[in-house]
């Protein structure tokens, strides 16, 4: 890394910047910096932020994004991209996709406290996150120490929105046999299987998926949730009643502004989705609808909260003008999507701004 990092300690204007940010301890200055041609900027960004725990490099466009996190491997390897949600075609967004896995990757890294550089968009800090506390508290950690009750490991990875199967494929997946419980943890790209001695742990191993022959044994494990938004009974229950009762209303007063079509489309959502919530379907969308199942909200910026961090906002002036863009484009689509009997009044502020 030397080799990289001697052409920029020529450079009088990087020395001054270094001098500042080691000053600036608390993190309440802000730098800009101009000139760094477009092969260089991927090299400055890391040689800027080796002394930070945690950097969040800030830019435009998913491509762009992309990019500067194919390079920044080349530097190191503790990198990962954080993409951000379609806010308007939330029930695109599939149980287990890519986006969701490596959304939780970085999540678990923050967690976990590693050291991590975040690659994301301006629109990946503008979603509302569950705090992160609710996370913690329902991580699964398995040890061989340790005493279990399949059951009572079943209902929380139901909870972390885990499906069960008669056999694992593909992360986000459980079964249980007998005495064997096997889990494809989110952000792992090995299943692993737990055998018990009835209620005592004989052994916890890696296992291959297509042999289901075992691959290395282990001595703990903490299973992450395979969502970014735990519910348990009571939480989906209060949920759907807040969700309902909201729904009526709405239903009401169409039919009093003679919106028949409106009042029956916007009762057959929500019929819907409550009956599939209902019933631990874990493909449900429950993102458009989170403020009716959460109080209280968080952020990405908010996770990594007092921590050793430092934000680099690439190109500002095209982060201010894209995230103008997105918050007039969702609140245009939602304002649209209410009149027309598609949502609920409580799911168009799903968004930080």
């Amino acid at each position: 890394m030397k080799t990289f990092e001697e052409p920029l300690q020529e450079c009088n204007e990087y020395r001054l910047l270094m001098e500042k940010l080691k000053k600036d301890k608390k993190g309440n200055g802000n730098f800009l910096v101009t000139g760094c041609v477009d092969s260089q900027q991927v090299n400055f960004m890391n040689s800027i932020t080796k002394e930070y725990k945690y950097s969040v490099v800030v830019t435009h466009s998913e491509k762009r994004a992309r990019e500067i996190y194919d390079d920044y491997l080349l530097y190191k390897k503790n990198v990962v991209f954080y993409p951000a949600k379609d806010f308007i075609f939330f029930n695109a967004d599939i149980h287990g996709n890519l986006t969701l896995t490596e959304r939780l990757s970085a999540i678990r890294r923050i967690i976990e406290e590693k050291e991590t550089v975040i690659i994301t968009t301006i629109d990946g800090l503008m979603d509302k996150l569950i705090p992160i506390e609710i996370i913690k508290e329902n991580l699964i950690h398995i040890s061989m120490e340790d005493k279990i009750d399949i059951s009572d490991v079943q209902d929380k990875l139901v909870n972390m929105s885990y499906e069960r199967v008669n056999q694992v494929e593909m992360s986000g997946q459980f079964a249980v046999r007998g005495e064997i419980i096997d889990i494809f943890p989110m952000a792992e790209d090995t299943p692993i299987r737990i055998d018990l001695w009835d209620d005592e742990i004989d052994s916890i191993k890696y296992f291959d998926v297509e042999s289901q022959r075992s691959i290395e044994n282990i001595n703990e494990i903490t299973i992450y949730p395979a969502t970014e938004y735990i519910l348990d009974k009571k939480m989906i229950s209060d949920g759907i009643k807040r969700i309902e009762d909201d729904g009526k209303k709405c239903e009401n007063k169409y039919r009093k502004d003679l919106k028949t079509e409106e009042a029956h489309r916007i009762k057959t959502i929500i019929s819907d989705f409550t009956q599939q919530i209902s019933l631990g379907n874990s493909n449900v969308a429950v993102d458009s609808f989170i403020n009716y199942f959460y109080e209280k909200m968080s952020s990405l910026i908010e996770y990594l909260g007092e921590k050793n961090a430092l934000y680099i906002l690439d190109e500002p002036s095209r982060l201010k003008d894209r995230s103008e863009t997105i918050e007039k484009e969702f609140r245009d689509s939602m304002i649209n999507r209410l009149e027309k009997g598609y949502i609920l009044p409580g799911q168009i502020d799903v968004m930080n701004t």
